[in-house]
């Protein structure tokens, strides 16, 4: 995915990138999931998801006329490493 970016996109998404893997909680994963790069929980931290996939946290987007940037806050369900769960 990233390799196929024009030059001056890239380099946004890199700096991006770079923010995000600083200040990134432990335990994530950065996948390429539907065309973005996601950051996620990876199911064998927390597999008992609501729809049986990785619970994502941030996902980076480049689209042909812009670049996005989501960001997920799953309420519900805790952060990697944690035994707590919601009944």
């Amino acid at each position: 995915m990233l390799d196929a970016l024009p030059a001056d996109r890239r380099k946004e998404i890199d700096r991006v990138r770079q923010v995000i893997q600083k200040h990134l909680p432990a335990g994530y994963i950065e996948s390429v999931t539907k065309g973005m790069l996601v950051y996620e929980v990876p199911l064998t931290e927390y597999p008992d998801t609501f729809n049986g996939h990785a619970l994502w946290y941030v996902a980076l987007a480049c689209r042909r006329d812009r670049l996005s940037h989501n960001r997920r806050n799953e309420t519900r369900s805790p952060g990697p490493g944690s035994d707590e769960r919601d009944s």
